[in-house]
């Protein structure tokens, strides 16, 4: 697979497989195409040339609704509407499964709530996301990214603005989710984190 940017290639001829039930720790020096990597798995950039599977199935034929319920992105700087809550925030998680038909349900609240709860923000869910330090933000984003509930989740340093403390707290609920089932790929800045958190 080649991702770029116009002309300017960033991955090139790239070939990986991501094993399910796995936490994979991608480490590399800035620009080296991390977060790139990331956009092209999560379909959020078309590759120049090759191709990106879920499961045997080509990511650019499956919908977007179809991808958001397999596949979660924290991307490494997300940006929140103005005037959202905390509590709003993380019930975009649950977005990918409202429709015409299925409106919101006690499933979808209990959701945001867990998540909230793993994330350690149930206490900001009033606050107002502008209004919040970067570490807040951070575990704000994490309980949305949780609240999607998806088989797979991609991460870019989502450690990122956070207090140790926080940091290993994070890692760990990582590693739980793992223990459950999910598949991480994780971009991660501190190879001691990777050694210690990734399976690979």
């Amino acid at each position: 697979m080649r991702l770029g940017y116009g002309t300017s290639v960033v991955i090139d001829e790239v070939s990986i497989e991501l094993p399910a039930g796995q936490i994979t720790a991608i480490v590399g020096p800035n620009g080296c195409g991390k977060s790139t990597l990331l956009r092209g798995l999560a379909r959020l950039m078309d590759p120049l040339s090759g191709h990106v599977h879920l499961d045997g199935a080509d990511l650019a034929r499956l919908s977007a609704r179809t991808i958001a319920t397999r596949l979660g992105l924290l991307p490494q700087q997300p940006t929140a509407p103005d005037g959202i809550t905390v509590a709003d925030l993380v019930a975009r998680g649950r977005y990918p499964y409202q429709g015409f038909i299925r409106q919101w349900t006690e499933d979808d609240e209990q959701a945001v709530l867990r998540a909230m709860d793993a994330a350690a923000v149930t206490d900001l869910s009033g606050r107002l996301v502008d209004e919040l330090s970067g570490g807040q933000r951070q575990r704000g984003w994490v309980a949305m990214a949780l609240a999607q509930h998806t088989d797979i989740l991609l991460l870019d340093e989502p450690t990122t603005f956070l207090d140790i403390t926080y940091q290993i707290e994070l890692l760990e609920l990582f590693t739980d989710l793992n223990r459950v089932g999910h598949t991480l790929v994780a971009v991660l800045h501190d190879l001691n984190h990777a050694a210690r958190f990734g399976s690979r």
